[in-house]
């Protein structure tokens, strides 16, 4: 627990999560639960989007916004969502906790146009210091796997492997992301097809990835990451943001991963292009 005052509710939330370590966030019918009051300021912040009511209370005085539509504070926030004028919905799918972020994965529409994407949260005295994002359009329909973007398991499993998971994580990364070294994937992979895959345009399995990295290639996007940004992880899933470029094109890459026995098993993801900075609507940067 980080820097809120004790209550009675977060000593049964602990209680409750200690005498079932092995799933976090979710009741056995798959439900979404909120079981922390991070998890839970997080999809308030969220919903914020639909609702149009922003909690000041909930932030930091101090905080900090890194979607660069978005001006800085909660005072640039309340403006945007304001703006939005009830035509967002947000559905949140997962939500995650690594100590003092939280991470979720949502569908969501604005202006009638629907995305996918992440929403990280940093905690500062159990308040909102911090907000990153990534949003993708959401084409609506299966990719060559026959997955959607967000489908598939919502529930962090083996809450003890979370660090075995980041160093996988770490490894991956310098490795294969940011490394470039592609004759190394399948090392990281599961047996059975693995990857299940939920990025737009992909098939499972390496050879999937394979092919997809060559289809981007010839239409002239070949794949550079060139910089990790984070790794965040709760039990088997972890969340790994990267910056570089698609072709010309600079990108903010999000990649959500759930392992088992030390391998990818899944993967979700998402891009999006980082504007030059003088369209930005605060100076924060995207990372």
């Amino acid at each position: 627990m980080i820097g809120y005052h004790f209550r009675f509710t977060d000593l049964l939330i602990s209680l409750l999560l200690f005498f079932n370590p092995s799933k976090a966030g979710y009741n056995d019918n798959g439900d979404l639960v909120l079981n922390t009051p991070e998890k839970q300021k997080a999809f308030d912040a969220l919903k914020s989007f639909q609702t149009g009511v922003v909690n000041p209370a909930a932030y930091s005085a101090k905080f900090i916004q890194h979607d660069l539509a978005i001006a800085d504070g909660v005072a640039g926030l309340q403006a945007y969502v304001t703006a939005l004028n009830g035509t967002a919905t947000v559905n949140t799918i997962r939500i995650f906790q690594d100590g003092n972020i939280v991470f979720s994965n949502s569908d969501y529409t604005f202006s009638g146009v629907p995305y996918s994407g992440f929403d990280t949260y940093r905690f500062e005295d159990g308040l909102i210091a911090e907000h990153w994002q990534n949003y993708q359009i959401n084409p609506g329909k299966p990719n060559l796997g026959g997955h959607t973007m967000t489908g598939g398991p919502t529930q962090a499993t083996d809450l003890d492997k979370t660090e075995a998971n980041r160093a996988l994580a770490h490894s991956f990364l310098d490795i294969v992301l940011v490394g470039n070294n592609i004759t190394a994937i399948p090392l990281f992979y599961g047996p059975n097809n693995a990857p299940i895959q939920h990025y737009v345009g992909w098939a499972d399995g390496v050879a999937g990835i394979r092919d997809g990295l060559q289809a981007l290639a010839a239409e002239g996007c070949a794949v550079n990451l060139t910089t990790h940004r984070q790794v965040f992880v709760e039990g088997t899933f972890v969340l790994i943001t990267s910056q570089g470029f698609f072709g010309p094109q600079s990108k903010a890459v999000y990649d959500l991963f759930r392992a088992d026995n030390g391998k990818w098993v899944e993967h979700w993801e998402n891009e999006q292009n980082i504007p030059p900075p003088n369209e930005w609507k605060n100076q924060n940067g995207k990372y």
